[in-house]
């Protein structure tokens, strides 16, 4: 509870699911310090109307007429002011899990980590075949109420040597596997053979400058596009049956999602909440499919590890970030092993939804008491 944070999301109060900050940001105060500045979010304690006594604490926090202009509904108090984050063990699970006999989980020179999809319940990894040293894609029953990740399966084992660096991999609904090795894009049936990319006549295809974002909701394929790193997120939707020729194209601001000279890690599709989840440099931003952009019921931004899968528990409401690492063996790692964390994405201190939505513009200043009560014991 170091931060009280204004938001515009205006949901109903959840206190025994909700564990992560929603909504557009519209303005914060740091529970200890006062601040002086040109800050266009950032509010002060006001220590002289500020006070505790027994079992009560008064704070009281004012903005300035340049700072938390907009409308807002929700009042977090929460670790940081502009992210989640998963520093506590609550709800923490550690597995390990093998592969089949005869397979490795991926790794190389560049990326430690087998990439990892969760799709329809399944967990799927990147590996390979000892014997043919082919590419292998590796998938296990899902539950991230229990205790144990069993049942390993070769779901495909592709005609492609592993000496390559993949840097990510997708499932298409009719089951073809499409591989991502720097900005080229290759196509594999489930039967391992190379097949076309939709809309060519080549088993691969250059996308051009970046290739971190791929991801397959049904028949919209979603691919990075932009031409330098400096740029705004861009991101082309094609049609499954057509990779060349894109249905529309979404420029994401950096206001939203900064991307500027950083390199994107991945990218999700949370089918429950119809949401794709974008990892950028250790940050995972939550946007609306359809529009891609960020509204008052996405998630704040929120630590990830750069390669860890995502997805969504229904039963508790939370999101679930799946980490995993190369285990270290007698003879050095041991790739036939994964450690597995699944963990929920989050941890508010509190959350107040307000009765109505409440606006400040530029022409106001503005000041907001939160009293604290504490039960005798």
């Amino acid at each position: 509870m170091s931060w009280l944070v204004l938001t515009d999301y205006d949901g109903p109060e959840d206190p025994e699911n909700e564990i992560i900050m929603r909504g557009r940001i519209i303005g914060y105060a740091d529970r200890y310090n006062t601040y002086v500045g040109s800050d266009t979010k950032l509010g002060s304690l006001n220590t002289t109307e500020s006070f505790a006594e027994p079992q009560h604490i008064h704070l009281v926090y004012d903005w300035p007429t340049h700072a938390a202009n907009g409308t807002f509904q929700s009042v977090y108090w929460n670790y940081h002011y502009e992210r989640n984050t998963s520093i506590a063990v609550i709800g923490k699970k550690y597995l390990q899990i093998s592969a089949p006999n005869g397979y490795l989980f991926y790794s190389n020179i560049f990326i430690d980590n087998a990439r990892t999809k969760v799709k329809n319940g399944k967990l799927y990894f990147m590996g390979k075949e000892v014997q043919t040293n082919k590419v292998a894609i590796l998938v296990y029953d899902l539950n991230v109420q229990a205790r144990t990740i069993t049942n390993g399966q070769v779901y495909a084992l592709l005609n492609i040597s592993a000496n390559y660096t993949y840097d990510d991999f997708e499932i298409a609904p009719n089951g073809d596997i499409y591989l991502i090795s720097g900005n080229t894009l290759y196509c594999f049936g489930q039967n391992g053979s190379p097949k076309n990319i939709p809309g060519t006549s080549q088993t691969s295809r250059d996308y051009g400058y970046l290739l971190d974002l791929f991801v397959i909701v049904g028949q919209d394929v979603y691919i990075e596009s932009r031409t330098s790193y400096t740029d705004d997120l861009k991101i082309n939707r094609y049609n499954i049956n057509d990779l060349v020729n894109p249905v529309d194209v979404k420029v994401i601001p950096r206001s939203s999602i900064d991307v500027y000279q950083k390199y994107c890690k991945g990218m999700h599709y949370i089918p429950e909440l119809d949401m794709l989840a974008i990892t950028v440099d250790g940050y995972t931003y939550f946007v609306d499919r359809t529009m891609l952009d960020l509204s008052k019921n996405t998630p704040v931004k929120t630590i990830v590890s750069n390669y860890s899968a995502m997805t969504y528990d229904t039963t508790k409401k939370q999101f679930i970030e799946i980490r995993h690492t190369t285990p270290t063996g007698p003879n050095g790692n041991d790739y036939t092993k994964r450690d597995v964390t699944i963990r929920p994405l989050g941890f508010i201190g509190a959350r107040n939804l307000l009765p109505s939505p409440v606006t400040k513009t530029s022409t106001n200043t503005m000041k907001l008491t939160y009293d604290l009560y504490i039960d005798s014991f």
